[in-house]
């Protein structure tokens, strides 16, 4: 891959990235509401686990994927994309979630710096990365380079969620709207369509 095609496809991936971090925009919104400052520390160790586990999701789908047709890793990859946009648009269309049940409901929740320690927090950091697994199989299926993808996608949840509660506690918003779900689930539809036309 050259250097300029290697840019493109990093911008790319960094977008999509960002774009699929809109619930952890609203996470850290939430928490801003509250007043509660979601420590570094215990941000980062979180991320490092859900990186980790991702990357195990991608590494495994690969050398899966390879094993198979073109076709038939490009199929399931545009199912799995294919079904789980279509599950963000309609629950970001059907709910409106309110900051405080984010805030309950949101793993991040139970991570009280004084409390918890280091591995448990890590450990929630693998389950949140195990949670978006249909979605790394997704992106792996579609040929998304696993490496970039993975700090990519970590590098932008921190971002959402820093940002969001940042601009909570400036008095950035009253409340917290589901529907942005509805943004990664049609940025999702649009690769699975793109797949079914390339």
């Amino acid at each position: 891959m050259s250097f300029s095609a290697l840019i493109v496809t990093a911008i790319s991936v960094f977008l999509l990235a960002l774009t699929l971090s809109a619930d952890d925009f609203s996470v850290g919104v939430a928490y801003g509401l509250f007043k509660i400052k979601i420590p570094l520390k215990i941000l980062l160790i979180t991320i490092l686990g859900s990186a980790i586990s991702t990357w195990g999701v991608m590494f495994i789908s690969n050398f899966i994927f390879s094993a198979m047709p073109n076709y038939v890793s490009s199929l399931i990859s545009t199912i799995i994309l294919g079904v789980i946009g279509l599950k963000m648009i309609y629950s970001g269309w059907k709910e409106e979630l309110t900051s405080s049940n984010i805030v309950i409901n949101h793993p991040l929740s139970s991570c009280d710096s004084k409390s918890i320690s280091i591995l448990e927090t890590f450990l929630i950091g693998l389950g949140l990365g195990v949670d978006d697994f249909a979605q790394a199989i997704g992106l792996t299926g579609a040929g998304f380079p696993i490496i970039m993808t993975v700090i990519l996608l970590e590098l932008s949840e921190l971002l959402a969620i820093l940002c969001g509660n940042y601009l909570a506690f400036k008095g950035f918003s009253k409340k917290v709207n589901g529907r942005l779900q509805i943004i990664p689930g049609i940025i999702l539809l649009i690769i699975a369509l793109y797949q079914v036309i390339s």
